[in-house]
C-alpha cells in the first residue's frame, strides 16, 4: 500500500490529475480498488402447490407475476467486473435430488413464471452473463431438514453501463414434484475486479 500511495503522490506532485468518474481524486472521492468478496443472496418461497415441474421449467415465486432473483452490488462502480466463484443453493425439501441451473444476466430478463418452461430468447442475447448447472442436491444425513448443491465454477461478467446488480432466473433440469410453498436460497460468491 504504502508504494502505490507514494506513486500516486510522485503523479500528483508532478502536475498529473487522477480522476475519478471525472471528478478528481481525493480522500472524499478516491479510487476504487478491486480484489474485494462479496457475499450476495436472495431467497423466496414458491407458490403453494405440488404441481410437478418438467426438466427446462423456471422455478419462481409465482405462476403470474414472478420476481427475479437479483444481486446488488457486485462491482465496485456501474459497468464493473468480477467473477462469481461460488454458488450455494438450499432448498428445505430435504429429499429434492433435483439439479438446477442458474442462469446470471446483467440487465433483467423478462422474468418467467413458475412450472412454466424457460425459453432461450434472442431478444436476451446481449443480457446474458452465461449459466451454471449444478450437481444433484444432496443432503448431508437424516437429521438434516434442507438439500443443497454447491459449485466452484469461475464465471467472469461484467456488469451493464449503470448497473451493479446481476440477475438470475433458476431452473430445474430434471423433472420433480415440490413441496407446497416449498423454499429456495441462493448465495453467491464475487471477487470483484
Amino acid at each position: 500500500m504504502g508504494i502505490v500511495t507514494g506513486y500516486l503522490s510522485q503523479l500528483v506532485s508532478s502536475g498529473i490529475k487522477l480522476l475519478n468518474n471525472g471528478t478528481e481524486v481525493s480522500s472524499s472521492n478516491p479510487l476504487p480498488v478491486g480484489g474485494k468478496s462479496v457475499q450476495k443472496s436472495a431467497s423466496f418461497t414458491r407458490p403453494a402447490d405440488t404441481t410437478a415441474y418438467a426438466a427446462n421449467d423456471a422455478i419462481a415465486d409465482s405462476t403470474s407475476v414472478p420476481t427475479l432473483l437479483s444481486f446488488a452490488n457486485c462491482a465496485n462502480a456501474n459497468a464493473g467486473q468480477g467473477y462469481i466463484v461460488k454458488t450455494r443453493l438450499m432448498t428445505n425439501q430435504k429429499t429434492c435430488t433435483a439439479r438446477f441451473r442458474l442462469s446470471f444476466y446483467h440487465t433483467a430478463p423478462s422474468p418467467v413464471n413458475d412450472n412454466a418452461p424457460k425459453p432461450k430468447l434472442y431478444a436476451d442475447k446481449d443480457k446474458l452473463i452465461g449459466r451454471i448447472d449444478l450437481d444433484p442436491c444432496n443432503t448431508e444425513d437424516t437429521t438434516s431438514d434442507a438439500a443443497f448443491a454447491l459449485s466452484t465454477a469461475l464465471m467472469p461478467y461484467v456488469c451493464a453501463a449503470a448497473d451493479t446488480t446481476i440477475y438470475c432466473i433458476l431452473t430445474t433440469l430434471d423433472a420433480f414434484t415440490p413441496a407446497s410453498a416449498q423454499q429456495f436460497y441462493l448465495e453467491i460468491t464475487c471477487e470483484l475486479s
